[in-house]
């Protein structure tokens, strides 16, 4: 009985066992070194501190050299619309960043959670992590209803005739009357290199009212 009891409270404490086969998905434009077992174990324990009972959906590492990375770990969605998605991502996964514990708040890491919306015809289960259906952060301010308008507006064809498909939304950003989707490339040789678009509301309808390019 003694024996079930700890085994209860270890998995209180430590959270819902994370699966072995999460994918590792690297987000760099350079080559970087394969991401080891004990270092996906590392990660696995850093976003228990953050997260208890989400299942872990994938590991996005923007750079790992001679065991030092950088990297974020997203959970599962917590709601669904259409092809939208809403959930939280631990985004400062890094094992070279001394993380400071939420102070009064369990899990110690929970405070450095933020929202995250992924745009995809797939369903979560079968998603595969990829340039340009990656997840970005959830903007502030707009519901997901707004979001879903935006990005609408931005990639119906017949509406947005110059619209890149080969570019990644990065981030909704309210600028004013206006808001602006950042689109971008995050591999390759174009990485580093996007394109602005701003939306304005009228009449009830998002339409594109100007495009700026832009390069880093």
């Amino acid at each position: 009985m003694a024996a079930s009891w700890k085994k209860v409270q270890q998995t209180i404490d430590r959270g819902n066992p994370v699966a072995q086969d999460v994918p590792v998905y690297i987000t760099s434009r350079f080559e970087e070194d394969p991401f080891s077992d004990d270092q996906k174990r590392e990660i696995f324990d850093r976003a228990r501190k953050a997260d208890l009972w989400r299942d872990i959906w994938f590991i996005a590492v923007s750079s790992n050299l001679d065991g030092r990375y950088s990297a974020s770990v997203y959970f599962k969605p917590d709601m669904e619309k259409g092809q939208l998605r809403q959930g939280k991502v631990l985004l400062r996964a890094d094992n070279w960043i001394k993380a400071e514990p939420s102070p009064g708040r369990w899990p110690p890491l929970r405070g450095m959670l933020s929202d995250y919306v992924q745009v995809s015809a797939e369903p979560p289960e079968c998603f595969q992590p990829d340039a340009l259906s990656m997840p970005f952060p959830m903007p502030p301010g707009f519901t997901l209803d707004e979001v879903a308008e935006i990005i609408q507006s931005i990639q119906t064809p017949n509406v947005n005739p110059k619209l890149d498909v080969s570019r990644a939304i990065l981030g909704i950003y309210r600028k004013g009357d206006n808001v602006e989707v950042e689109m971008g490339v995050r591999e390759g040789s174009r990485s580093g290199r996007g394109g602005t678009w701003k939306c304005k509301k009228t009449n009830g309808i998002w339409a594109v009212v100007d495009t700026a390019e832009w390069a880093n």
